[in-house]
């Protein structure tokens, strides 16, 4: 009963949130509703602090491209402008300036436009993509370079086609996954001896009309007319690439007409996981609405498996969680503290859910905390996956008390509700989050459940409905006898 009050209290306060929006600019905190219409939100994340090299023993960073947090929560920026690696710890002191290198005796310098970095702990190397010089930089945390990888040699690459390795990540068999620049079949995988293992995780071509009447019409041209054909569909090459803790992949790519999927996650086998519950591609990443761009150029995820994704183009960031559901969008182009000029990089810090954001133009990082309102979220999130269902559902009705609008938090009351087989509120609160999926299931839930519940009562009437209609006939024989008895005395 009072379960079913507080469904009714919550559709009340609902309604009236439609009615009387929150007092917050949609501008840069604000989630999406069903209809891709912007929905204002108190602020889920805020500015802890700026990083700046002015302030730092290291001194300014200039033109820096990329962002790097190991396993030991140490960041690591490739300051590129100045042709280094910064190495700061968790309280953002720096621990290591590698801006000497040294190969086979001889110095040797990464170019001032080096756009990827990553830290292997188990080997302890460093991998820098250095793009316009072809390679691939490994080397230690002293700057002694042990291999320089160029293009590798294969038959199955287009020796013509330029490499232009511009971001790297290695797995845990040393394996090196590189997005080459001009390469747009999908992600180069190759081993610790640079030998070419193959591609991992195309981006396909979304079959649109117009590509399929192009292919249909170059179908019927010789190789002379395809050669000066000027409209061709290639695959979008993917801008960059996550390592995940629990060994995924992420990549993302900037907004096409012909792009399959913005942000994918890939498994060991290069299939992509991010499927929604009619099995299509999950696609509604970033800006959302009609006449919205997209240029996601950087992503990362947390050891909750929140990840976050940076429009470079606009200078916000989205965060989902695993299962795609928005949890918020916050910062902006700007140039406030709690805004950026030229957003590069974004990157997730310990347990607290830090996320940091490189700035190639302010030359700054960005150190943003999750708010009271933001922090509830998460911790609603991480309850709920690790089966504190009731601790979770209070914690969701906290964060309705602050913004009704919320859809996430009448989502997770849903999942609550359902989880405990009380399909009925269920129902109720994902008809609010506009979640038609989790609906349908609640939906199917209350049915079997109304089933279970009356199958006795429908087992026991049928029965009795058969031995009525088996014994009806012997009944009427037996009558008919007896009535035919009397007449005759």
């Amino acid at each position: 009963m009072i379960k079913r009050a507080f469904a009714s209290l919550a559709a009340f306060v609902f309604a009236l949130s439609l009615l009387a929006p929150l007092p917050v600019s949609a501008k840069n905190s604000y989630t999406y509703n069903i209809e891709f219409e912007p929905v204002p939100s108190p602020p889920v994340y805020q500015t802890l602090r700026i990083v700046d090299g002015l302030n730092l023993e290291c001194g300014p960073f200039k033109g820096a491209t990329d962002l790097h947090v190991d396993r030991l929560d140490r960041v690591f920026i490739l300051d590129a402008g100045n042709k280094r690696v910064v190495v700061l710890n968790d309280s953002f002191d720096v621990v290591k300036v590698i801006d000497t290198f040294k190969y086979k005796g001889k110095d040797e310098e990464i170019s001032a436009n080096a756009s990827g970095v990553f830290f292997h702990n188990a080997q302890d190397l460093l991998y820098i993509a250095d793009i316009d010089n072809n390679r691939i930089v490994i080397c230690d945390m002293d700057g002694d370079i042990k291999n320089i990888f160029g293009m590798p040699d294969s038959v199955l690459l287009d020796s013509e086609v330029e490499y232009r390795p511009q971001r790297i990540v290695v797995d845990n068999l040393g394996v090196m996954f590189i997005i080459s620049a001009n390469i747009h079949d999908g992600i180069l995988m190759v081993n610790g001896e640079n030998e070419y293992l193959g591609i991992f995780g195309r981006n396909d071509i979304k079959r649109t009309f117009a590509v399929l009447l192009e292919f249909a019409r170059r179908s019927f041209m010789t190789a002379e007319m395809r050669a000066k054909n000027a409209t061709t569909f290639q695959p979008t090459t993917f801008q960059n690439i996550f390592w995940s803790h629990n060994r995924f992949l992420y990549a993302v790519s900037h907004r096409t007409a012909t792009i399959n999927a913005e942000v994918s996650k890939f498994n060991a086998m290069g299939e992509t996981m991010l499927f929604g519950r009619d099995g299509s591609l999950f696609v509604d990443f970033g800006n959302l609405g009609l006449g919205s761009d997209n240029r996601i150029g950087s992503i990362t995820c947390d050891r909750n498996n929140i990840f976050t994704l940076l429009d470079e183009a606009s200078g916000k960031l989205f965060q989902y969680d695993e299962n795609c559901s928005l949890i918020g969008i916050f910062g902006g182009s700007g140039n406030t503290k709690e805004t950026f000029n030229r957003p590069v990089a974004v990157e997730s810090l310990g347990d607290n859910g830090l996320i940091l954001v490189l700035d190639s133009s302010k030359n700054i990082l960005s150190v943003l905390e999750p708010t009271y309102f933001g922090r509830m979220i998460r911790e609603n999130i991480v309850l709920f996956n690790i089966g504190r269902f009731q601790e979770s559902l209070d914690g969701w009705r906290e964060v309705l008390s602050i913004n009704p609008n919320y859809y996430l938090a009448y989502a997770g009351i849903g999942k609550v509700y359902y989880q405990n087989e009380e399909y009925r509120e269920a129902m109720t609160f994902f008809k609010m989050a506009q979640d038609k999926d989790n609906y349908s299931l609640a939906k199917a839930g209350l049915i079997e459940e109304n089933v279970r519940r009356f199958f006795p009562l429908i087992s026991a009437a049928v029965v009795l409905a058969m031995i009525m209609i088996m014994a009806g006939g012997p009944l009427k024989d037996m009558v008919f006898r007896k009535k035919k008895g009397a007449r005759s005395k």
